[in-house]
């Protein structure tokens, strides 16, 4: 029986974010961002004032970067009160900002 994993896409880009802690109003996660080719991990902290990579992966390509740093700053707005999503899994074809 297969084993549950994550899944590589044949095109596009397949980002997942993963909730490791909250701490002082801050969310760490650690981002998996996954293509036919490779797989790169991140670490990322989202607050809602801001979005950083904590740990970045130099060979992840600049518009995958770009991409995750703007699911990124979607996914840290919210309402102060709002708990932090524990997982975000987006899809996006290749050419899509």
């Amino acid at each position: 029986m297969p084993t549950a994993g994550p899944i590589r896409p044949i095109h596009g880009t397949r980002f997942e974010l993963t909730l490791e802690r909250v701490h002082e109003g801050r969310a760490q996660y650690l981002a998996s961002v996954m293509r036919s080719e490779a797989t790169w991990t991140l670490s990322l902290e989202l607050s809602l004032e801001s979005t950083s990579i904590v740990r970045d992966d130099a060979a992840l390509p600049d518009d995958a970067r770009t991409q995750l740093l703007a699911l990124s700053k979607t996914t840290a707005k919210r309402s102060a009160d709002e708990p932090w999503p524990r997982r975000v899994l987006r899809w996006r074809q290749p050419g899509v900002r």
